[in-house]
């Protein structure tokens, strides 16, 4: 791993290995900090630098969805998300 890729959120692991760096991609490793289950999302290495800066999640990441950006943000994942605000989800 680079240091240029690493964010500064206890929580994110950015993983990087030759494949990926052919295609400009890295692996964001999420252990989110309420169930400790560990996300793997694969991302584009210049939204991962634009993130590193400082830029808004949503505009580094406008493709992924919201739940994953959380992630990003708070650490914490969208199962957990959704109990702590007593949300429910339909099946």
């Amino acid at each position: 791993m680079s240091d240029t890729y690493l964010i500064n959120k206890p929580f994110i692991n950015i993983v990087t290995d030759p494949i990926m760096l052919v295609n400009d991609q890295c692996r964001a490793d999420i252990t989110c900090i309420q169930c400790q289950k560990l996300y793997q999302i694969i991302v584009d290495i210049k939204a991962i630098e634009k993130y590193r800066d400082g830029d808004y999640v949503q505009s580094c990441f406008p493709s992924m969805p919201a739940t994953q950006r959380e992630m990003f943000v708070s650490g914490v994942c969208s199962k957990c998300w959704d109990a702590m605000w007593d949300i429910e989800v339909e099946e």
